[in-house]
């Protein structure tokens, strides 16, 4: 429960700083991430940089970890999100801009 609590807490703070996350929600470490948009290209840049994430339709990361994932594995997943999403921040950014 305690890693639940730090996952989600963790994954909240990228609300803040990423306009595309719209929401956090789940319970334990069942923790889904609503974006704005369609969430392909966040999972296939995830996957590219080794953390495996699937959708749980068109605007929703899915983030179902072992129960025995730890602190610093969760820091990864993380850090590794936080990194996909200002990809693909910047590329609808630079798409818009260039229409």
């Amino acid at each position: 429960e305690l890693n639940g609590k730090y996952f989600k807490t963790k994954l909240e703070a990228l609300i803040a700083k990423h306009k595309i996350v719209k929401e956090v929600r789940g319970l334990g470490l069942m923790l889904g991430m609503e974006l704005r948009y369609d969430v392909y290209g966040v999972i296939l840049k995830a996957i590219q940089k080794g953390v495996l994430v699937i959708d749980a339709g068109r605007t929703v990361i899915r983030l179902l970890p072992p129960l025995v994932i730890t602190k610093e594995q969760i820091d990864r997943v993380v850090a590794v999100l936080d990194e996909a999403l200002g990809e693909e921040e910047n590329e609808r950014a630079s798409n818009s801009v260039s229409n």
